[in-house]
């Protein structure tokens, strides 16, 4: 800072001004249990140990990824923000792959733990047989065991690996979708519904007009249920909402798609569908539209827009 008299002297001055700033979370580790296991077949539960933090910095928060030893450009997210420090899935990919936390204080600075690991490869010779074995015998467990099943799976057939057509895809999307919605409970919390979009997020891949309307449908519906039967009046991360909408109008992309190329069908049975799909695309829009209407009014940035919407 200077100052100039009416002599035209510059007379220098200082000011000293002291600013706080948080660590972020120190110390901590990863713990797996089991420590190995085999690609798509042993649940994992996953745990970010010991992470401390000043007490004003608290509460923490988690994000759970990873992946294949060499490629940390291609992770794949199992939860981007959850309070939780322990996450259950089932992994797949490569035989050697990173486990991947981010640990979050209250005011976003963060620090990150990471832990190699080897698994036994998941081969198979009827890949549809074993997906739906899978899906049928978590079909009865708990919704995590479910999501983390399905996570997997979807995953997987989106993948080259997998090596099946794209109706046998659909059939099981199609499957993982309508049991989703058949034992969905409602929403108890921010980490819920990330949960929730993040798992249709790996069922559905990068989505495509090969998709199914019926797939899609199914999709949306479940994304905004996981919206509207949310029982809190916490604010949502700018994170989700961009999430949320990023994939209502990937569905939307496609909804568009299939409409487009829609060569021939008995008349009725497409009026039948359209119907459907609007009056699934506009509830979904309205509930896009009220979540980020009460993120405004709680002074959360929700600067996301969509052309589709």
């Amino acid at each position: 800072l200077s100052m100039s008299d009416s002599t035209d002297r510059f007379i220098p001055a200082f000011e000293e001004v002291t600013v706080s700033v948080s660590l972020p979370p120190q110390l901590g580790d990863i713990a797996l249990d089991p420590p190995t296991g085999t690609l798509m077949l042993t649940e994992f539960l996953i745990s970010a140990n010991d992470f401390v933090a000043n007490s004003e910095d608290l509460p923490l928060s988690y994000s759970f990824s990873y992946y294949p030893l060499g490629f940390e450009d291609k992770k794949t997210k199992l939860t981007s923000y959850q309070s939780s420090n322990q996450k259950r899935s089932i992994l797949f990919g490569s035989e050697h792959l990173v486990l991947y936390v981010e640990v979050f204080n209250r005011w976003g600075a963060s620090t990150v733990a990471t832990k190699q690991l080897n698994l036994q490869s998941f081969v198979s010779t009827d890949p549809v047989g074993d997906m739906n074995s899978i899906i049928q015998s978590t079909t009865n467990t708990t919704d995590e065991g479910m999501a983390s099943s399905f996570g997997a799976i979807g995953q997987y057939i989106n993948s080259a690996q997998s090596n099946i057509t794209v109706e046998q895809k659909n059939q099981l999307k199609q499957t993982m979708v309508t049991l989703l919605l058949q034992s969905e409970t409602n929403t108890t919390s921010l980490d819920s519904m990330q949960s929730k979009v993040e798992l249709m997020a790996n069922i559905l891949g990068n989505i495509s007009s090969s998709d199914s309307p019926a797939v899609l449908t199914g999709a949306l519906q479940y994304i905004t249920n996981s919206m509207t039967n949310l029982n809190t009046t916490d604010v949502v991360p700018g994170s989700t909402s961009s999430l949320i909408l990023q994939k209502i109008s990937s569905v939307l992309d496609s909804f568009f798609s299939n409409q487009n190329s829609k060569r021939y069908c008995v008349e009725e049975d497409c009026e039948k569908e359209r119907n459907t799909n609007i009056a699934t695309i506009v509830q979904s829009s309205k509930a896009l539209q009220e979540l980020m209407v009460r993120n405004r009014v709680c002074g959360e940035a929700t600067n996301v827009t969509s052309d589709n919407i």
